[in-house]
């Protein structure tokens, strides 16, 4: 009976090991320079198309604006997970600004997960950091501002979030502040 026990314990310490990295991936902190210089391309994007494949979702894009890195083409895939994504690329009448690396097979993936897609709002001039993308350090000051955003329920009067603005961002890799990290 013990020696059962033993197994059943090591049973389910092996099961939480090997499954705790990709529990709290979402909510680990990044730092901005680790976004940056881990990203072969940081685009602004709209999407395309999107279908299913065995590995993923792969969306089709076009390039708006290359921020840092080139493409050979405007439209590229990106294949990725719904699993690793804290924000997905689904919404057709929404941009994204995406960090994003090149895979061998021609395709690009999220440079970092859970952090590698922010929604552009709707009038395209802002990104606001909330929820997985609040864990960004570090972002440079001249990027956002710091904006009030009221309690969405009953136990929450409300909470701080960072708003990047699109002009800023553009102008931040035009006068490469990027190569100063």
């Amino acid at each position: 009976m013990e020696l059962c026990n033993t197994i059943k314990y090591l049973l389910v310490s092996f099961c939480l090991m090997i499954s705790w990295p990709s529990m709290g991936s979402g909510h680990a902190p990044v730092d901005w320079k680790e976004l940056v210089n881990n990203s072969e391309l940081i685009a602004i994007i709209s999407l395309d198309s999107i279908s299913k494949t065995p590995d993923g979702l792969l969306s089709t894009v076009t390039v708006i604006k290359p921020l840092k890195g080139n493409t050979a083409s405007e439209h590229i895939s990106i294949l990725w997970k719904p699993s690793t994504a804290s924000l997905t690329l689904n919404d057709f009448f929404k941009d994204y600004v995406v960090f994003i690396n090149k895979r061998d097979d021609g395709t690009y993936s999220p440079s970092i997960i859970s952090k590698s897609f922010w929604v552009i709002e709707s009038d395209k001039r802002y990104v606001d950091l909330e929820l997985n993308l609040s864990f960004i350090e570090n972002i440079p000051n001249q990027l956002y501002e710091m904006r009030f955003e009221p309690g969405r329920h009953a136990y929450v009067d409300g909470y701080e979030i960072r708003r990047v603005f699109i002009d800023s961002l553009i102008s931040y890799f035009e006068d490469q502040e990027h190569l100063k990290l």
